[in-house]
Order: structure tokens, then C-alpha cells, then sequence
């Protein structure tokens, strides 16, 4: 066997004898070798650490002849030294890897969500802008839109009736629903709602009518607060009343007087019919009473006879009121 050093990698390889003189691949990095006579092959081995030699060796020519040693290896050590080629340059090397092909789409796509999810998020935040309402955390502007609601703590305006001033803290509403108050009975009924709501919570209300059959509020004898709920209450149970039949307010009167109020507001839209006889008949229910009887004829004169009198012995006052005045105090 020949051991011969490989001029590239250096790997030590073993050739078989019938290769001496010859060439052979390093079986390790692939380079051509040029395997030595046996006799030099140690003188080979030794030296091959002392600098590199060349890819190929050439041989000595026949000194006859001018030709190679006869070996087809050394003709074709010859030919391929006389080419130029490197050892490295006949080494085997892997072919390089394509270029990678980069694919935009998935790069592209994630791009548009984000920015769709963008408008969407700007879309909501203008449409909750435009919904929510504006405020202010500073002044408004001179040339703002003033706030014309009334302040929270302005007191209710003075107890009254049509005018008349209400100064008593229990008062009675006796309204005429006969056949003569048919066209005023709504402003009448409405009128006395914003009297009432005028009381305040400290004063006591009772309604009754001409006709002793017509539903009254309360129903019991103890008149009721002039709280928001006793008024609604109130409302309710007297919004089906009607004006029909002929009516006199005695009766009413009567049950008036027995509550012992400070104020009696009797109202009609036919003082010009009434006798004068009703005032002795008044003052007769009245008594000992100290009620002041306060009289409103609707489309009345100021001469009219009954009511001003009753007004008048009572300490009330008497007030003609037109059916457009009527309205007036009813809104």
C-alpha cells in the first residue's frame, strides 16, 4: 500500500500499489491526487508538510523518446496541469440554492385589516360624538342661548282664585255645574286646578258642587293637602263631571260651612238669575262661622245683586269675570 497526504485537506490516504505513478481522488474533500512511485511515496508522505505543491507532478520525460512514462495517468496529470485549472477550482462543490421568491399577499392582506379596522374604529367615535350631547366645562358665550327656565328656588307664585288673593289655610271650591254653566264648566274646573296648585303643601282644599249629587273630593268631612298627589288625585275623580239641570248652592254651602274653612270661592255663570233672598238664606247657614265667602260671576256685572251682597256681609270680595278672562286664568 502507498499512504499519501492529501495536498488539500491533508487526510492521509492508502492507495493500493497498482495506482503508483498514477492519479486518484481524495476520498474525503474530493481533490485529484497524484500518487508517487512506491520507492518515493515515504519521501512523499514526509514532505507534504513543508508547503504545498501543485495539484499534479510531473514526470520526467524519456530522455529517447520525448514522450511520458507510457502511463495514460500521467498524460492525463499532463494534460490537465497544462490547463490552468486549480485544484480548488476541481473540487466538487454543491450547486447554490435558487433565490427565494417572496410572497407579498399574506403581507398585503394583514395591511388592509388593519386598516379597515382603523375606519371602523374612527366611524364609531364620530357617530358617538355626534349622538352624545355637547357640554361645557367653562362660561358659555355672551352671545349663547340664555337658559329661560325658572330657577329651581323662586318661590310658587301667591295663592289665588281668578285674581282674588287666597290667605286662609283651608279653603273650599263650590262650583256651579247646573245647565247655565255647561259652556264654562271646563274653564271653571281648570281655573280652580291652578288655584289649588297655588296653595302650597302647609294649605287644605275641598271641592263640592251645586248639584249634591255630583262626586266630590275628598269624599270624607277632613278636607285634603294641596300635595301633587291629592291634586291628581283629585283630577282623576273629577274629570267626567257635567253641568246639567237646574242647581242652588245651598246644600253645598251647608257641608262647606261644616268644615269650618277660612275661605269659600263661589263661582256661577248665572248670578243674574240667582233671587236675593239667597243671601238671607246664606248668612243663616253660615252662623257663628267666620268664612269669608268669596263670589265670581262668570259673564257677570259688577251690580249684580246676590253675589255681591253675599260677598259684602261675608267679608269677601265679589268678582265679575268674562269667559275670556276665565280662560285666561285657567292656562
Amino acid at each position: 500500500m502507498i499512504n499519501i497526504t492529501c495536498t488539500s485537506c491533508k487526510k492521509v490516504l492508502s492507495i493500493d500499489d497498482a495506482f503508483a505513478g498514477g492519479v486518484c481522488r481524495c476520498q474525503f474533500c474530493g481533490t485529484i491526487q497524484t500518487v508517487p512511485a512506491k520507492a518515493s511515496s515515504q519521501k512523499a508522505a514526509a514532505g507534504a508538510a513543508k508547503g504545498p505543491k501543485t495539484l499534479f507532478e510531473n514526470k520526467a520525460r524519456s530522455a529517447t523518446t520525448g514522450t511520458g512514462s507510457g502511463s495514460g495517468l500521467d498524460d492525463l496529470a499532463d494534460v490537465v496541469q497544462s490547463s490552468g485549472l486549480s485544484d480548488s477550482r476541481l473540487r466538487k462543490q454543491p450547486p447554490s440554492p435558487p433565490p427565494r421568491a417572496t410572497n407579498l399577499m399574506p403581507l398585503l392582506g394583514l395591511a388592509a385589516a388593519v386598516i379597515i379596522v382603523l375606519l371602523v374604529v374612527v366611524l364609531v367615535l364620530l357617530i358617538r360624538s355626534s349622538a352624545s350631547p355637547k357640554t361645557s366645562s367653562g362660561p358659555e358665550p355672551d352671545s349663547a342661548i340664555p337658559d329661560r327656565s325658572a330657577p329651581a328656588n323662586l318661590p310658587n307664585p301667591a295663592p289665588s282664585f281668578c285674581g282674588a288673593p287666597i290667605d286662609s289655610s283651608v279653603v273650599v271650591y263650590v262650583i256651579d255645574n247646573g245647565s247655565s254653566s255647561a259652556d264654562v264648566l271646563d274653564p271653571m274646573e281648570s281655573a280652580m286646578f291652578k288655584s289649588i296648585e297655588s296653595l302650597g303643601s302647609d294649605r287644605q282644599f275641598q271641592i263640592l258642587f251645586w248639584n249634591p249629587q255630583t262626586e266630590t273630593y275628598p269624599t270624607a268631612r277632613q278636607p285634603a293637602f294641596a300635595v301633587k298627589d291629592n291634586i291628581d288625585a283629585a283630577s282623576k275623580r273629577l274629570q267626567d263631571v257635567t253641568a246639567a239641570g237646574s242647581t242652588d248652592p245651598l246644600a253645598s254651602l251647608q257641608r262647606a260651612f261644616a268644615d269650618d274653612p277660612g275661605q269659600i270661592m263661589l263661582i256661577t255663570a248665572k248670578a243674574g238669575a240667582l233671587d236675593e233672598s239667597l243671601v238671607d238664606q246664606v248668612m243663616k247657614l253660615r252662623g257663628p262661622s267666620k268664612a269669608r265667602i268669596d263670589c265670581f260671576a262668570v259673564n257677570g256685572v259688577p251690580g249684580d245683586k246676590a253675589l255681591a251682597k253675599i260677598a259684602s256681609a261675608t267679608g269677601g270680595v265679589f268678582v265679575p269675570v268674562s269667559e275670556a278672562q276665565l280662560k285666561g286664568f285657567a292656562d
